[in-house]
């Protein structure tokens, strides 16, 4: 349920569990507040990264039941009394296999899921700001970091040297999970994952970090216009287009591999898609898969 603790949230509130600069280098958390300041001046609040990322809802209800529902529902009970929504239960596991009952399913009328769909609306636009100038941030320093204008470096999260972080560890689009707890796998540097046992600090280079906290504000209704879209992309349209596509393959399931297909030649990623399924109706395991023209 959301609202409950959110450990990256923590993370970027709590500045104390963050490791120390070392001589050349300084914390990827704090040059992205830095770099912030010099971007967005005194709009930059250092909660940026510490908003939570809104969830969004399909205009209909889900017809299966999903996080959706449960976020729809914790929605309306916390800010729509007048519904009389309650706690939810979780099935007790009473069945000798260990195996909890399927839950109920949860409805709502229309007037409920238009309240729900107007929380979350409100919620997002709340938090748009401080994401679009997070967005812009972690872009910046992602460009930087990969063209070589700026240098990074880990070290291990309990101590040690530095090591110089290659250019091309940063020309992926998985860059945004290295910004919730500031840590990279080198084993696995293009991997999804944002912290773990072999993960280690990130850390950018105070010289180049300097350089570009000089430069004057750039560009800032083209910057906002582009972030604005990217993130309107990404909370949004990205359902809303899954959704089209799986109304017009109608009872025709498709498999992962031809909703993969589908949302590439919408600019959607693989991992989002993947991400994006999981409030869809899946293909039996064992199907027979037809050839979708």
């Amino acid at each position: 349920m959301r609202g409950q603790m959110n450990p990256r949230v923590d993370f970027w509130r709590d500045q104390s569990n963050w490791p120390r600069d070392g001589g050349e280098f300084i914390f990827l958390a704090r040059a992205a507040n830095a770099l912030g300041r010099s971007i967005f001046g005194t709009e930059w609040s250092e909660v940026e990264f510490a908003t939570e990322f809104p969830q969004s809802l399909p205009a209909i209800p889900p017809k299966f039941l999903s996080g959706l529902s449960y976020f729809a529902h914790n929605l309306l009970m916390s800010h729509r009394p007048e519904f009389k929504r309650q706690p939810l239960s979780i099935p007790a596991r009473s069945h000798p296999s260990g195996f909890a009952p399927m839950p109920l399913p949860i409805e709502f009328s229309t007037d409920e899921w238009a309240a729900a769909l107007e929380i979350s609306k409100s919620n997002y636009e709340r938090a748009k700001p401080a994401l679009m100038r997070a967005g812009r941030v972690q872009q910046r320093i992602s460009e930087m970091a990969a063209t070589g204008i700026l240098k990074t470096a880990l070290r291990a999260k309990a101590g040690g040297s530095f090591y110089e972080v290659p250019a091309e560890w940063w020309n992926t689009e998985r860059t945004h999970c290295r910004f919730d707890f500031c840590q990279m796998n080198p084993k696995k540097p293009f991997g999804n994952g944002s912290a773990g046992d072999h993960y280690c600090w990130i850390f950018v280079e105070r010289e180049g970090l300097l350089k570009q906290t000089t430069l004057p504000k750039e560009e800032p209704e083209l910057v906002k216009t582009l972030t604005e879209k990217a993130l309107r992309r990404t909370v949004a349209d990205k359902r809303d287009i899954f959704a089209e596509w799986r109304k017009k393959c109608g009872k025709d399931i498709p498999t992962i591999a031809e909703d993969v297909a589908a949302m590439k030649k919408q600019g959607i990623n693989r991992d989002d898609t993947r991400q994006l399924r999981k409030d869809f109706p899946a293909r039996p395991s064992g199907s027979p898969k037809k050839r979708r023209e």
